[in-house]
């Protein structure tokens, strides 16, 4: 008797997706680029965006304080509360001492070729306004993480070859605007 033949299976997708925050610890299995944490987003629908952008470098358990005051009344304390919620869930996965944090409002077109970045990791989420774009590579589907999802994607520093791209939706032309966090571990 000859044995059936069966098809190849296909190389894993490199993402990992849940409504568990718990999904996020995925990034951390080989395989992995991009783990994504379905959520709703705690930006109050309809307040205006602040006309602020923060950028600090602070330890983990400090960031809240820190997020607190650098952004007085601009932002909701139920926002920078969960940002920096997301900010020491990132550097209890890695170990991280020191994070960079950055939550800004965005309205142009920044960074809309799709790239990977050179660093470790990164956690992205968009608080309000149209979400990360990404897709895997070499040319797939190109999708976009919701509003208020979080991402958390390898770096350069962790993957020889990048296997998902990410970009900034354009959005100029349209006349949109984001609210956007970026957490990356710093040496």
């Amino acid at each position: 008797m000859i044995p059936a033949r069966t098809a190849p299976r296909p190389n894993p997708a490199p993402v990992a997706e849940g409504t568990s925050p718990n999904v996020l610890h995925r990034i951390l299995s080989p395989g992995i680029a991009i783990a994504l944490w379905h959520r709703p987003s705690p930006w109050p629908e309809g307040l205006a965006l602040p006309d602020l952008s923060l950028l600090l470098e602070t330890g983990p358990e400090e960031a809240e304080a820190a997020l607190a005051a650098a952004a007085g009344a601009a932002f909701p304390p139920t926002v920078t509360a969960d940002a920096a919620g997301l900010a020491r869930r990132l550097a209890a996965m890695i170990g991280a001492r020191r994070l960079r944090i950055r939550l800004e409002r965005v309205t142009g077109d920044a960074c809309t070729r799709f790239h990977a970045d050179h660093l470790t990791l990164r956690l992205l989420v968009t608080y309000a306004g149209p979400g990360t774009e990404w897709r895997t590579v070499p040319e797939g589907p190109v999708r976009r993480v919701p509003a208020g999802s979080v991402a958390v994607l390898k770096g350069l520093r962790l993957m020889a070859e990048p296997q998902i791209l990410h970009r900034s939706p354009p959005i100029a032309a349209r006349g949109l605007r984001r609210l956007f966090l970026a957490v990356d571990p710093l040496p």
